[in-house]
């Protein structure tokens, strides 16, 4: 995907050719997902339109995923201690991201501006890809003084886990299809899981969710900024979310 930009609408990508993954391991889940993908490749390819302001797979997500549980998938933090999700109680969230992608910063920023007033009923956790969290160019002494905010690093809530992810844990998929990361599907980045205290997956946000409200602000009022853009759009998606996983699971 493109970085997000308020100078023209964002068009969503259905025109790479999806196959299945061909992975015999591949949990029940992430098998789903697919098959919603490939589905909505299918349905935009027949009709030759170009999606702004729809989502292809928010339905379909929505249907196949229900009470779809997660595997028992374990991450290593960034103090090396190992953190598995059999062992978390609360309701969670896991936002998976890679920072060369300006979704991922602003939705990055502002959940975790939001850590704080739902630590108490769900753990956060932030799978970041270690090489995309500082520009490489920030290695050059006169870069870092000339971009001193761009080359310095986001402070993560203190309340939330912050997991890395290196290349070697990454398993690219067919094109269109995303990567498996330390065994958690992401379609793209960001990739967002809401998760039950049981483990089954409540929602699953993708880039696509993303994507649609921004061209649905972007239109209604195109002065504005891609900061402004993005801000707006998180907020008329994810605390409500927050606020029903929170009620799904009392």
């Amino acid at each position: 995907m493109n970085k997000i930009t308020a100078s023209s609408l964002f068009a969503l990508s259905w025109v790479t050719v999806l196959a299945g993954c061909g992975n015999s391991n591949e949990p029940e889940y992430s098998k789903r997902i697919t098959e919603c993908l490939e589905a909505a490749h299918e349905a935009t390819s027949s009709s030759g339109t170009v999606l702004f302001f729809k989502n292809p797979v928010r339905t379909c997500l929505d249907n196949r995923l229900a009470q779809q549980t997660l595997p028992a998938i374990s991450f290593v933090d960034g103090d090396n201690r190992q953190i598995s999700l059999s062992s978390i109680e609360k309701p969670l969230v896991i936002q998976v991201l890679s920072n060369e992608h300006s979704a991922s910063t602003f939705e990055r920023e502002y959940l975790n501006e939001m850590v704080p007033q739902y630590s108490d009923k769900i753990d956060f956790i932030f799978v970041v890809n270690r090489a995309q969290e500082i520009p490489r160019m920030c290695s050059s002494k006169l870069y870092r003084a000339k971009s001193v905010e761009e080359c310095t690093p986001f402070e993560y809530s203190k309340q939330a886990k912050l997991v890395y992810f290196d290349k070697e844990r990454v398993e690219a998929l067919e094109p269109g299809l995303g990567y498996i990361i330390s065994g958690l599907r992401a379609t793209e980045f960001p990739t967002t899981y809401y998760v039950n205290k049981d483990k089954t997956i409540f929602k699953l946000e993708t880039i696509e969710d993303i994507l649609v409200s921004s061209n649905v602000i972007y239109k209604a009022s195109p002065g504005k900024s891609d900061e402004a853009v993005a801000r707006l759009s998180f907020e008329q998606r994810v605390p409500e979310t927050l606020a029903m996983l929170v009620e799904y699971n009392q």
